[in-house]
């Protein structure tokens, strides 16, 4: 989901002597193709200048425990390139640790428009272009207007909203 093109987007971040300390929390899917996806993805680390910047997680974490790691980060980044699937779980992940959320220009973030920061491009230099506009603007992150969007589609107000359409006809 754009693994590659974020390490590759972090080493042009690290051309620029701007260096970020990249934590990738994937877990494998049963999937063949997501075994021999990460194995490229340790291949790529391994001869990457930036590998002792690099942590990788394959494990499944339980919602806490991804929670717990987010809190560490400066910023959120969603690289997905093109994809089949029709919304992202993962990325509420990172809404809900109330951090900057970079996502790439894709119908899959539709959703979170309003929140999230996209890139102009799935490619690894418009990737980096916006990680570094986001670190360096990080001060002018609205977080209350992220607060207000997590209140607005928690479950509870999903299932009122919902109710009160249902009812009104």
């Amino acid at each position: 989901k754009g693994i590659l093109e974020l390490i590759e987007a972090s080493e042009i971040l690290y051309k620029q002597n701007i260096t970020v300390d990249l934590m990738l929390l994937n877990a494998i899917h049963p999937d063949p193709s997501s075994s021999a996806y990460n194995e490229s993805v340790k291949e790529k680390i391994a001869s990457s200048p930036i590998k002792d910047h690099v942590t990788l997680n394959n494990n499944f974490l339980s919602e806490n425990e991804i929670m717990k790691k987010l809190q560490y980060a400066d910023i959120v980044t969603f690289p997905y390139q093109n994809t089949q699937e029709s919304s992202s779980a993962a990325v509420r992940f990172g809404i809900m640790a109330q951090k900057p959320v970079v996502v790439t220009p894709l119908d899959i973030f539709e959703d979170i428009q309003d929140i999230a920061i996209f890139t102009k491009s799935i490619m690894p230099n418009d990737i980096a272009n916006t990680i570094k506009r986001t670190l360096e603007q990080k001060e002018s992150y609205d977080l209350k207007k992220h607060q207000e969007w997590i209140e607005l589609h928690k479950w509870e107000s999903v299932s009122i909203n919902l109710y009160n359409f249902i009812t009104a006809f």
